[in-house]
């Protein structure tokens, strides 16, 4: 099973998670050529574009280690489903453990109880489900917690929170894939750990999550041919997707689908590089193409 099949609206974190990172590597990147007219500035700046680019290979390196976790774990569940493999005790190890004695009438209700079975009677279910969630959750709430200058403690406490969230509600779908029903606490929980106004601000930030993971894309691809985004750029171009999305300006998060891309492609011409538009225009193309495909995959099944 590939990495590729985890839910997008519970990861639509593993593809945002660097978004921080990536952008500050694009802006270091900008500061070095200015900087080169100064010996001293120049050597301070290289320096801090190195440690921003170690730093966003690590956070890469991690989801990718998260989201390749969770596929061999979800390989396995799908193997120790019912007429699919080995059975449930053969995965526990052992004859002893518990498997379902008759499916239930809720599928939703059948997938969280599947799930919650799972993290109690799998050998190190739960330790392997949290080591996956807490990068991934990482990877997602990072950019909102530096952002948004929450600190350190209070940011740790949130994770945790969100971490516990996700056990409590991780469900197993009839393909075997793994996913908590519920992506972040509830909003009491919440407020209770970021107050009214940092609580506020995390709704801001999740609400534009979609978008900023086009950012992400788009600055990547910028950098990599020497024209990086600049930090205002990027805020720029993050605005018009959720101006033309809408699903944001109907109050709601930013719906990838929901945006008007002709708007959006036009709008962002005043304010990118050709260079810059091509890498818009490739990624818009892309998530255009994947997105009927899926919708064409959804149609030939019913």
């Amino acid at each position: 099973m590939r990495p590729g099949k985890l839910s997008t609206g519970v990861l639509a974190a593993i593809a945002v998670g660097a978004i921080a990172v990536f952008l500050s590597v694009g802006e270091a990147v900008r500061e070095v050529r200015v900087a080169r007219k100064d010996e001293g500035a120049f050597r301070a700046a290289s320096q801090a574009y190195e440690a921003q680019k170690q730093e966003a290979q690590r956070v890469e390196k991690e989801t990718q280690a998260a989201a390749q976790a969770l596929a061999k774990m979800e390989a396995a569940v799908s193997q120790a489903l019912p007429n699919k493999g080995p059975g449930a005790a053969a995965l526990a190890g052992g004859p002893g453990a518990k498997t379902s004695a008759a499916p239930r009438a809720n599928p939703q209700a059948t997938a969280r109880a599947d799930g919650q079975d799972f993290l109690t009677t799998v050998p190190q279910a739960r330790d392997m489900t949290s080591a996956v969630g807490r990068a991934q959750i990482a990877a997602t709430l990072g950019p909102f917690f530096k952002s948004a200058g929450i600190p350190d403690a209070q940011a740790q406490q949130f994770a945790d929170l969100t971490l516990q969230t996700w056990l409590q509600s991780t469900a197993i779908n009839p393909e075997g894939m793994i996913r908590p029903t519920q992506v972040f606490p509830s909003a009491d929980d919440a407020k209770a750990v970021l107050g009214d106004q940092g609580y506020q601000q995390f709704q801001d930030y999740v609400r534009t999550l979609a978008a900023q993971s086009i950012t992400s894309e788009v600055q990547m691809a910028a950098a990599y041919a020497s024209e990086p985004l600049s930090a205002d750029q990027s805020a720029r171009m993050t605005q018009i997707l959720e101006a033309n999305s809408a699903s944001y300006q109907g109050g709601k998060g930013v719906d990838l689908k929901s945006i008007n891309w002709s708007a959006a492609l036009s709008q962002a011409q005043n304010i990118l590089s050709p260079q810059q538009m091509t890498a818009l225009n490739t990624a818009a193309v892309r998530f255009q193409y994947y997105s009927a495909l899926q919708q064409a995959q959804v149609a030939a099944t019913k």
